[in-house]
């Protein structure tokens, strides 16, 4: 239908996904820290990046979530913070309103043990995630104009790529040296 817009698919690049399962299934990413440190400064880059603007921009985290932060001592075991991104189909494709993303964080396990007994599998719970951006910076447009000046792009060349698949690949046998000399001991 000439009027209908057309449909648009995100989905992995199949010349980087040849070792993926599924490539075809809907883009997902998780990106894995291991040190606090590092989730700290995210969640820093997302509590401040209004700051950086040339001019002035609403902040990212909404002010409660801003005291809840203030408030948490520290991001413990199983500290996740997840990015949503939702499609309104109802939006034409060129319109900021068409995605919308949602930024929620959990600071993990961090219940104190004496308040709050582990479970009978003996296991603290996860404190449930709170959304960050609750009424700010909602849309992909207006969270890209606040994280785009803090970013470094960088492209992915295919030299690059074959070198990362070269060390995954398994290693070829050692090659024979042929008969080697041998030497008596000394005394």
């Amino acid at each position: 239908h000439p009027t209908q817009e057309p449909e648009t698919l995100h989905r992995l690049c199949p010349t980087f996904a040849s070792d993926i399962n599924s490539p075809l299934r809907h883009v997902r990413t998780r990106i894995y820290f291991t040190s606090e440190s590092h989730i700290h400064s995210l969640v820093n880059v997302l509590r401040f990046c209004h700051l950086r603007a040339e001019h002035p921009t609403p902040p990212l985290v909404s002010e409660s979530s801003q005291q809840t932060l203030d408030a948490t001592p520290e991001m413990d075991y199983l500290t996740h913070i997840v990015f949503r991104m939702y499609e309104n189909k109802s939006f034409p494709v060129s319109s900021p309103q068409r995605f919308r993303v949602e930024v929620s964080l959990s600071p993990g396990a961090a219940y104190n043990p004496i308040t709050h007994p582990p479970a009978v599998n003996h296991t603290l719970p996860t404190v449930p995630r709170m959304q960050l951006n609750s009424g700010t910076a909602e849309t992909l447009s207006e969270l890209e104009d606040l994280l785009s000046p803090l970013g470094v792009r960088r492209k992915v060349s295919p030299s690059i790529y074959a070198l990362h698949v070269a060390l995954r690949a398994p290693s070829t046998p050692a090659r024979d040296p042929g008969p080697q000399q041998v030497y008596p001991p000394t005394v």
